[in-house]
Protein backbone atom coordinates (compact mmCIF):
# COMPACT_ATOMS: atom_id res chain seq x y z
CA UNK A 1 0.00 0.00 0.00
CA UNK A 2 2.79 2.42 0.87
CA UNK A 3 4.24 2.21 -2.65
CA UNK A 4 0.88 2.83 -4.33
CA UNK A 5 0.05 5.62 -1.88
CA UNK A 6 3.30 7.46 -2.63
CA UNK A 7 2.78 7.14 -6.38
CA UNK A 8 -0.84 8.29 -6.06
CA UNK A 9 0.18 11.30 -3.99
CA UNK A 10 2.74 12.23 -6.63
CA UNK A 11 0.19 12.04 -9.44
CA UNK A 12 -2.48 13.90 -7.47
CA UNK A 13 -0.03 16.65 -6.54
CA UNK A 14 0.64 17.26 -10.24
CA UNK A 15 -3.09 17.38 -11.01
CA UNK A 16 -3.81 19.66 -8.07
CA UNK A 17 -1.22 22.23 -9.15
CA UNK A 18 -2.59 22.22 -12.70
CA UNK A 19 -6.21 22.74 -11.61
CA UNK A 20 -5.30 25.32 -8.97
CA UNK A 21 -3.52 27.46 -11.57
CA UNK A 22 -6.19 27.43 -14.26
CA UNK A 23 -5.47 24.38 -16.44
CA UNK A 24 -8.37 22.70 -18.18
CA UNK A 25 -9.74 19.57 -16.52
CA UNK A 26 -8.77 17.23 -19.36
CA UNK A 27 -5.11 18.26 -19.02
CA UNK A 28 -5.11 17.56 -15.28
CA UNK A 29 -6.82 14.19 -15.75
CA UNK A 30 -4.41 13.19 -18.51
CA UNK A 31 -1.38 14.15 -16.39
CA UNK A 32 -2.55 12.18 -13.35
CA UNK A 33 -3.35 9.04 -15.34
CA UNK A 34 -0.12 9.18 -17.34
CA UNK A 35 1.95 9.28 -14.15
CA UNK A 36 0.02 6.33 -12.72
CA UNK A 37 0.49 4.35 -15.94
CA UNK A 38 4.20 5.19 -16.00
CA UNK A 39 4.63 3.44 -12.64
CA UNK A 40 2.64 0.43 -13.80
CA UNK A 41 -0.64 1.23 -12.03
CA UNK A 42 -3.63 0.42 -14.22
CA UNK A 43 -6.31 -0.26 -11.58
CA UNK A 44 -7.31 3.31 -10.73
CA UNK A 45 -10.21 5.76 -10.61
CA UNK A 46 -9.60 9.49 -11.13
CA UNK A 47 -12.25 12.20 -10.98
CA UNK A 48 -11.23 15.84 -11.50
CA UNK A 49 -13.37 18.95 -10.98
CA UNK A 50 -12.59 22.65 -11.06
CA UNK A 51 -12.42 22.70 -7.26
CA UNK A 52 -11.61 19.13 -6.32
CA UNK A 53 -9.67 16.01 -7.22
CA UNK A 54 -10.53 12.45 -6.16
CA UNK A 55 -8.38 9.43 -6.93
CA UNK A 56 -7.98 5.83 -5.83
CA UNK A 57 -5.98 2.77 -6.82
CA UNK A 58 -6.37 -0.94 -6.19
CA UNK A 59 -10.16 -1.07 -5.96
CA UNK A 60 -10.08 -4.55 -7.50
CA UNK A 61 -7.44 -5.73 -5.03
CA UNK A 62 -8.21 -8.64 -2.72
CA UNK A 63 -7.15 -6.80 0.45
CA UNK A 64 -7.59 -3.26 1.75
CA UNK A 65 -3.84 -3.02 2.30
CA UNK A 66 -3.32 -2.86 -1.46
CA UNK A 67 -5.65 0.13 -1.90
CA UNK A 68 -4.77 3.83 -1.84
CA UNK A 69 -6.96 6.93 -1.82
CA UNK A 70 -6.46 10.69 -2.21
CA UNK A 71 -8.88 13.60 -1.97
CA UNK A 72 -7.90 17.23 -2.57
CA UNK A 73 -10.01 20.37 -2.22
CA UNK A 74 -8.83 22.97 -4.74
CA UNK A 75 -10.25 26.50 -4.40
CA UNK A 76 -10.53 28.62 -7.53
CA UNK A 77 -7.59 30.96 -7.88
CA UNK A 78 -5.69 33.14 -10.36
CA UNK A 79 -4.28 31.70 -13.57
CA UNK A 80 -0.51 31.07 -13.66
CA UNK A 81 0.59 29.66 -17.01
CA UNK A 82 4.22 29.44 -15.86
CA UNK A 83 3.31 26.92 -13.17
CA UNK A 84 1.22 24.90 -15.62
CA UNK A 85 4.13 24.78 -18.06
CA UNK A 86 6.57 23.73 -15.31
CA UNK A 87 4.29 20.90 -14.16
CA UNK A 88 3.91 19.70 -17.76
CA UNK A 89 7.69 19.62 -18.09
CA UNK A 90 8.08 17.74 -14.80
CA UNK A 91 5.38 15.22 -15.74
CA UNK A 92 7.16 14.49 -19.03
CA UNK A 93 10.37 13.79 -17.11
CA UNK A 94 8.50 11.49 -14.70
CA UNK A 95 6.76 9.50 -17.43
CA UNK A 96 9.88 9.24 -19.60
CA UNK A 97 11.89 7.23 -17.07
CA UNK A 98 10.01 6.68 -13.79
CA UNK A 99 12.07 5.43 -10.85
CA UNK A 100 10.42 4.50 -7.55
CA UNK A 101 13.35 5.70 -5.44
CA UNK A 102 13.09 9.13 -7.14
CA UNK A 103 9.48 9.76 -6.08
CA UNK A 104 10.49 12.18 -3.31
CA UNK A 105 12.61 14.17 -5.77
CA UNK A 106 9.74 14.23 -8.26
CA UNK A 107 7.39 15.57 -5.58
CA UNK A 108 9.86 18.30 -4.63
CA UNK A 109 10.15 19.29 -8.28
CA UNK A 110 6.39 19.51 -8.55
CA UNK A 111 6.18 21.58 -5.38
CA UNK A 112 8.82 23.94 -6.79
CA UNK A 113 6.78 24.25 -9.98
CA UNK A 114 3.68 25.08 -7.91
CA UNK A 115 5.60 27.73 -5.97
CA UNK A 116 6.84 29.74 -8.97
CA UNK A 117 6.07 33.35 -8.00
CA UNK A 118 4.07 35.83 -10.02
CA UNK A 119 5.95 38.62 -11.75
CA UNK A 120 6.91 41.58 -9.53
CA UNK A 121 4.14 44.11 -9.00
CA UNK A 122 5.91 46.97 -10.87
CA UNK A 123 6.25 44.76 -13.96
CA UNK A 124 2.61 43.64 -13.64
CA UNK A 125 1.52 47.27 -13.37
CA UNK A 126 3.53 48.29 -16.44
CA UNK A 127 2.12 45.39 -18.47
CA UNK A 128 -1.42 46.23 -17.35
CA UNK A 129 -0.88 49.85 -18.37
CA UNK A 130 0.35 48.85 -21.82
CA UNK A 131 -2.57 46.46 -22.26
CA UNK A 132 -4.97 49.24 -21.29
CA UNK A 133 -3.31 51.62 -23.75
CA UNK A 134 -3.62 49.08 -26.58
CA UNK A 135 -7.20 48.17 -25.67
CA UNK A 136 -8.31 51.79 -25.65
CA UNK A 137 -6.70 52.27 -29.06
CA UNK A 138 -8.38 49.16 -30.50
CA UNK A 139 -11.78 50.43 -29.36
CA UNK A 140 -11.31 53.73 -31.17
CA UNK A 141 -9.68 55.92 -28.56
CA UNK A 142 -7.32 58.73 -29.46
CA UNK A 143 -3.83 59.09 -28.06
CA UNK A 144 -5.01 61.22 -25.10
CA UNK A 145 -7.63 58.56 -24.26
CA UNK A 146 -5.02 55.82 -24.53
CA UNK A 147 -2.62 57.67 -22.25
CA UNK A 148 -5.38 58.15 -19.70
CA UNK A 149 -6.26 54.43 -19.95
CA UNK A 150 -2.57 53.59 -19.47
CA UNK A 151 -2.48 55.55 -16.20
CA UNK A 152 -5.76 54.01 -15.00
CA UNK A 153 -4.59 50.49 -15.83
CA UNK A 154 -1.26 51.00 -14.11
CA UNK A 155 -2.86 52.32 -10.92
CA UNK A 156 -5.50 49.58 -11.06
CA UNK A 157 -2.85 46.86 -10.94
CA UNK A 158 -1.16 48.57 -7.99
CA UNK A 159 -4.51 48.62 -6.21
CA UNK A 160 -5.20 44.95 -6.95
CA UNK A 161 -1.74 44.02 -5.72
CA UNK A 162 -2.36 45.90 -2.46
CA UNK A 163 -5.76 44.26 -1.97
CA UNK A 164 -4.26 40.79 -2.47
CA UNK A 165 -1.65 41.57 0.15
CA UNK A 166 -4.29 42.31 2.80
CA UNK A 167 -6.61 39.47 1.77
CA UNK A 168 -10.36 39.76 1.20
CA UNK A 169 -13.45 37.94 2.36
CA UNK A 170 -14.58 37.38 -1.23
CA UNK A 171 -12.50 36.76 -4.34
CA UNK A 172 -14.93 38.97 -6.29
CA UNK A 173 -14.47 42.02 -4.07
CA UNK A 174 -11.18 43.13 -5.71
CA UNK A 175 -12.92 43.09 -9.10
CA UNK A 176 -15.79 45.20 -7.80
CA UNK A 177 -13.49 47.67 -6.07
CA UNK A 178 -11.08 47.78 -9.02
CA UNK A 179 -13.76 48.54 -11.59
CA UNK A 180 -15.23 51.25 -9.36
CA UNK A 181 -11.78 52.76 -8.82
CA UNK A 182 -11.00 52.85 -12.55
CA UNK A 183 -14.38 54.40 -13.37
CA UNK A 184 -14.03 57.11 -10.72
CA UNK A 185 -10.48 57.93 -11.81
CA UNK A 186 -11.53 58.07 -15.47
CA UNK A 187 -14.49 60.31 -14.63
CA UNK A 188 -12.25 62.73 -12.74
CA UNK A 189 -9.78 62.86 -15.64
CA UNK A 190 -12.64 63.35 -18.09
CA UNK A 191 -13.91 66.26 -15.98
CA UNK A 192 -10.51 67.94 -15.69
CA UNK A 193 -9.09 67.36 -19.18
CA UNK A 194 -11.11 68.50 -22.19
CA UNK A 195 -11.37 66.19 -25.17
CA UNK A 196 -11.16 62.87 -23.35
CA UNK A 197 -13.82 60.24 -24.07
CA UNK A 198 -14.89 58.47 -20.88
CA UNK A 199 -16.05 55.26 -22.59
CA UNK A 200 -12.70 54.68 -24.28
CA UNK A 201 -10.78 55.18 -21.05
CA UNK A 202 -12.96 52.83 -19.01
CA UNK A 203 -13.09 50.10 -21.67
CA UNK A 204 -9.32 50.23 -22.03
CA UNK A 205 -8.56 50.30 -18.32
CA UNK A 206 -10.75 47.40 -17.21
CA UNK A 207 -9.22 44.95 -19.69
CA UNK A 208 -7.11 43.32 -16.97
CA UNK A 209 -10.27 42.51 -15.00
CA UNK A 210 -12.00 40.71 -17.87
CA UNK A 211 -11.99 36.91 -17.22
CA UNK A 212 -10.98 35.91 -20.73
CA UNK A 213 -8.82 32.92 -19.79
CA UNK A 214 -11.44 31.55 -17.38
CA UNK A 215 -14.17 31.86 -20.01
CA UNK A 216 -11.98 30.16 -22.62
CA UNK A 217 -11.20 27.34 -20.18
CA UNK A 218 -14.92 26.82 -19.56
CA UNK A 219 -15.56 26.48 -23.30
CA UNK A 220 -12.74 23.94 -23.61
CA UNK A 221 -14.15 21.99 -20.67
CA UNK A 222 -17.55 21.88 -22.36
CA UNK A 223 -16.00 20.63 -25.61
CA UNK A 224 -14.12 17.93 -23.67
CA UNK A 225 -17.33 16.77 -21.99
CA UNK A 226 -16.45 18.11 -18.53
CA UNK A 227 -19.80 19.84 -18.10
CA UNK A 228 -19.68 20.36 -14.33
CA UNK A 229 -16.24 21.98 -14.44
CA UNK A 230 -17.21 23.96 -17.53
CA UNK A 231 -20.27 25.28 -15.69
CA UNK A 232 -18.19 26.21 -12.63
CA UNK A 233 -15.72 28.16 -14.77
CA UNK A 234 -18.52 29.76 -16.77
CA UNK A 235 -20.37 30.91 -13.63
CA UNK A 236 -17.08 32.24 -12.25
CA UNK A 237 -16.52 34.25 -15.45
CA UNK A 238 -20.11 35.54 -15.51
CA UNK A 239 -20.00 36.62 -11.86
CA UNK A 240 -16.75 38.44 -12.53
CA UNK A 241 -18.40 40.21 -15.45
CA UNK A 242 -21.36 41.16 -13.24
CA UNK A 243 -18.96 42.61 -10.66
CA UNK A 244 -17.25 44.68 -13.35
CA UNK A 245 -20.58 45.98 -14.65
CA UNK A 246 -21.80 46.72 -11.12
CA UNK A 247 -18.63 48.59 -10.23
CA UNK A 248 -18.70 50.69 -13.38
CA UNK A 249 -22.45 51.36 -13.40
CA UNK A 250 -22.74 52.21 -9.71
CA UNK A 251 -19.77 54.57 -9.86
CA UNK A 252 -21.16 56.39 -12.92
CA UNK A 253 -24.52 56.83 -11.19
CA UNK A 254 -22.76 58.13 -8.09
CA UNK A 255 -20.69 60.52 -10.20
CA UNK A 256 -23.81 61.92 -11.88
CA UNK A 257 -25.50 62.25 -8.47
CA UNK A 258 -22.56 64.40 -7.37
CA UNK A 259 -23.13 66.62 -10.39
CA UNK A 260 -20.32 65.31 -12.53
CA UNK A 261 -20.52 65.47 -16.30
CA UNK A 262 -20.08 62.35 -18.44
CA UNK A 263 -18.67 62.95 -21.91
Amino acid sequence: MEKNQRILRLAVTAGEILVRNGAEISRAYDTVTRILHAFGITDYQVYVLSNGLFASTGEQADTVDEQAFAVRYIPLGPVHLGRISAVNEASREITAAPEEWEIDRYREKLRAAGAIPFFPLPLQAAACGLASFASAYLFGGGIPDCLAAFLCGLLLQWLLGSVKGFGTASRFMPTLVGSAFVTLLAAVMNQLIAGLVLDHIIVGAIISLVPGVVFTTSIRDFFNGDFISGTIHLVDALLTGVCIAAGVGTTLLFWQWLGGVIV
